[in-house]
């Protein structure tokens, strides 16, 4: 992000979130990665450091058609 923002070049970010639950289910569906699991999840949520740049939260438990819109608005700068 500093970099870019050096070059001047302008950003969104899109911080995706969802429920612990809806995680844990998440995870159980194969996935190509070995080391996705929920215990591996937890670990990265409490190592989390907050966004400290304008962003758009989109929780992923909400309907695709909503975040799809808030998206969309967010990139064109609505």
């Amino acid at each position: 992000m500093t970099a870019a923002l050096a070059l001047g070049c302008k950003t969104k970010i899109i911080h995706t979130v969802c429920s612990d639950d809806s995680t844990r289910r998440r995870l159980t569906e194969p996935h190509p990665a070995r080391n996705r699991n929920y215990d591996f999840y937890l670990k990265l949520k409490a190592d989390f450091e907050q966004i400290a740049y304008p962003k758009l939260t989109v929780n992923t438990d909400d309907p695709l058609s909503s975040n799809l819109q808030a998206c969309l608005s967010y990139l064109r700068g609505r």
